[in-house]
C-alpha cells in the first residue's frame, strides 16, 4: 500500500500511515516494523527498525545506532539509499511512532521540551475521545477555571489509549484534574 503522507508541520512529506495506523502501532509494541522518523540532513534519512534482531535483506551502511525507547528496536541513521531496505519489509508510519513514544512520556526536543516558565513539567494527558473532533493543535492552552497553567504538546490517536498528548503543565496541577483545551476536556494522567 502508498503511504499517506503528512501534510505539513515537522514531519510533512514522511509517511503518516499505511492504511492502517491503529495496527501498525500493535506490529510495533509487537517487535515488528520500520519507520522513517525525520531527515536529519540532506544526505541521511534516520530510521528506527523495530524486530529480533534480524537485518534488513541486503547490507546497508549505519552512521549511527542506537537502543530504541520503545520496544526491542534500533534507532540507525542510514544513507537515504538504503532506508527503503529497512522499512520496506514492514512499513509503520511516523504516527504510529508517535503514539507510542507519547504513551512512553518520552519528549520530543522543540515540540515537547520548549523553553517556558518555572515550575512546570511534562505530564501525560488523555483527551475526550467521545467525539471525532480532531485533536487540538500543538502550542494549545490548557486551562483551569479560565487560568491558563499548561500548554499541549505532541498528541495522537493511542490504539488502546485513545486520544493522548504530552503537555507542560504547572507543577500544582494536581493528577486527575480535567483542563480545557480549547473546549476539549483533557485529563492529567499518574505520572
Amino acid at each position: 500500500m502508498n503511504p499517506v503522507l503528512v501534510p505539513d508541520g515537522p514531519d510533512a512529506g514522511l509517511p503518516w500511515h499505511y492504511g492502517d495506523p491503529l495496527r501498525e502501532q500493535r506490529r510495533m509494541m509487537g517487535g515488528h516494523g520500520g519507520v522513517m522518523l525525520s531527515r536529519l540532513a540532506s544526505d541521511s534519512l534516520a530510521v528506527i527498525w523495530q524486530g529480533t534482531n534480524q537485518p534488513p535483506a541486503r547490507p546497508i551502511k549505519m552512521t549511527a545506532t542506537r537502543p530504541s525507547a520503545i520496544g526491542d528496536g534500533r534507532y540507525v541513521v542510514v544513507q537515504p539509499s538504503d532506508a527503503g531496505a529497512i522499512v520496506e519489509a514492514e512499513p509503520v508510519g511516523i504516527w504510529a511512532y508517535e503514539a507510542l513514544r507519547i504513551a512512553a512520556r518520552l519528549p520530543r526536543d522543540g515540540i515537547d521540551i520548549v523553553p517556558g516558565p518555572p515550575n512546570r513539567r511534562l505530564r501525560l494527558v488523555h483527551m475526550d475521545g467521545s467525539t471525532a473532533a480532531p485533536l487540538p493543535p500543538l502550542g494549545t492552552a490548557l486551562t483551569l477555571e479560565g487560568r491558563e497553567v499548561g500548554r499541549l504538546g505532541s498528541s495522537a490517536q493511542h490504539y488502546e489509549l485513545g486520544p493522548i498528548g504530552l503537555a507542560l503543565i504547572a507543577d500544582s496541577v494536581p493528577v486527575g484534574t480535567t483542563l480545557s483545551a480549547g473546549g476539549l476536556p483533557v485529563m492529567v494522567a499518574a505520572d
